[in-house]
């Protein structure tokens, strides 16, 4: 595998990402490439090459052409066990065009692939199996791939050098206060009225007093719920409670990764990802695919959320920290 360092230019201490590709790559992909159709009718269709293709693959594709005019139709790739470099990691590449999306697909072999489950370093869930045949498949195109466009060994060794030598930095961690937090809920509130709900009643407020949710008491006397930017929205305390429910029964249907970390779900993302406010007073970003941490913000108070003025809204991430943090 090579390894290319994303280069972080911010002053403040930030989880590092690298880029991977690994080094063979296979030298082709059947694929699908150009299988879609729009005719005015669907008698119209078996005139024109591609219902041949449709025969071929068969399954529900014949039954499903006899329905819709238009269909745009992608398969999963498969490879030739002949083409299959051995090794324990490979890729394909295809370039994207007008008309096709293009491929970027990382092989790994079943043995290499029970190790990094074994060591945490992946789940199942981020695994798809991949079709391996011994001839080419009816229906399929295949198409040649490229190299993936990737920077020269002596650029990688530079920005490791650069790597090491950042996170031997002592950086400081982006730290605000919780009136500066509120100040910025209220100015992104009065520019985007819009995207926020009235304050949370005074009333229903001391109710929460006693409850985990105290600490969001400042912010529901500004808005019960609103989009804090285009990444996140905060969730109202009914919307929460929902939430938060819906989280600990998926948890207990989790078989392979045991998430042990407790807390309230106080916003979602736009892919499904969920932040919760931990007892630990922590803030966590986990992934809508796995229930792993993807973002970790340190708060000695809990669900405090601080403003960071984007394009086109401000962000709202928790107080006393970084966003997304990385101490190692």
């Amino acid at each position: 595998m090579r390894y290319c360092w994303l280069k972080d230019v911010g002053r403040f201490r930030g989880i590092q990402y690298f880029a991977v590709a690994p080094k063979d790559r296979v030298p082709r992909i059947m694929c699908d490439r150009n299988l879609a159709y729009s005719v005015p009718n669907t008698a119209m269709l078996k005139a024109l090459p591609i219902n041949k293709k449709i025969q071929e693959l068969g399954g529900s594709l014949p039954k499903i052409a006899k329905i819709f005019t238009t269909l745009d139709i992608e398969l999963d790739s498969c490879y030739l066990q002949k083409d299959m470099p051995d090794t324990f990691f490979a890729y394909g590449y295809l370039n994207q065009t007008n008309s096709f999306v293009g491929k970027n697909e990382i092989l790994l072999r079943r043995d290499a692939v029970e190790q990094l489950i074994l060591s945490k370093v992946l789940t199942e869930k981020q695994i798809c199996p991949v079709y391996i045949s011994d001839s080419p498949v009816p229906g399929y195109s295949f198409e040649e791939t490229v190299e993936k466009p990737f920077p020269a060994d002596v650029i990688l060794n530079k920005r490791l050098t650069d790597y090491r030598e950042l996170v031997s930095k002592n950086r400081p961690q982006r730290t605000v206060t919780e009136k500066d937090a509120v100040k910025a809920l209220r100015y992104a509130k009065k520019n985007r009225k819009e995207d926020f709900r009235s304050a949370l009643p005074k009333k229903q407020r001391e109710f929460l007093a006693e409850t985990e949710y105290a600490a969001l008491e400042p912010y529901y006397a500004v808005c019960e719920a609103g989009y804090l930017s285009d990444e996140y929205r905060l969730l109202s305390y009914n919307e929460s409670l929902a939430e938060s429910k819906d989280f600990k029964e998926d948890m207990v249907k989790e078989e392979t990764i045991d998430f042990s970390v407790d807390g309230i779900i106080i916003a979602i993302c736009p892919d499904g990802d969920r932040v919760m406010l931990a007892s630990s007073n922590e803030v966590y970003r986990i992934s809508h695919e796995v229930p792993v941490i993807i973002g970790q913000w340190s708060t000695r108070l809990s669900a405090r959320c601080f403003s960071v003025r984007q394009r086109i809204r401000p962000a709202v991430f928790p107080p006393g920290s970084d966003h997304g943090r990385n101490d190692s």
